[in-house]
């Protein structure tokens, strides 16, 4: 009999105080999924057409997060405003 080896997945939990938690999922985001997600766009981009990658930058194909960005950005300057906090 054969046996096939697995390797192990591991799922790991980090508790962390809840003002921290955007934060440290931005980071896990950055330091770990980010390498991932960059090697799957490169091999997008070379599926395209040359106009279609001329066509094809970071804002139109991503507006939505762009959109994030923008949102979260104004909504905390708003909060500083209304609390007088300097940036």
């Amino acid at each position: 009999m054969r046996w096939l080896l697995v390797p192990p997945a591991y799922r790991w939990r980090v508790l962390v105080p809840g003002n921290l938690n955007l934060h440290a999922v931005t980071m896990r985001d950055r330091d770990i999924l980010n390498e991932e997600f960059e090697a799957e766009w490169k091999t997008h981009l070379e599926t395209l057409s040359d106009k279609e990658l001329r066509d094809m930058t970071p804002q139109v194909a991503f507006c939505g997060l762009f959109d994030r960005v923008r949102c979260a950005t104004r909504a905390r300057k708003a909060k500083m405003a209304r609390r007088h906090l300097q940036p």
